[in-house]
């Protein structure tokens, strides 16, 4: 291995080592992006199974004052 190719190993394995530090955090704020599609769907197949409690909730959510 030559000297340049060295000098490039180092310098690739330090950029990889820093773009590492960052995927924790970046699959925390997936999960987070994720979650209100999870509960939309959930509320879905809540109101798809029991469509008159869904009716009920949102005669009891409005407020038109």
């Amino acid at each position: 291995m030559s000297p340049t190719e060295i000098i490039a190993l180092i310098a690739f394995v330090v950029l990889m080592l820093q773009n590492a530090t960052q995927i924790p955090h970046a699959i925390a704020a997936l999960i987070r992006a994720c979650l209100p599609v999870v509960h939309a769907t959930r509320d879905l197949a809540a109101a798809i199974e029991n469509p008159s409690s869904v009716l009920a909730d949102a005669d009891t959510d409005t407020d038109l004052s």
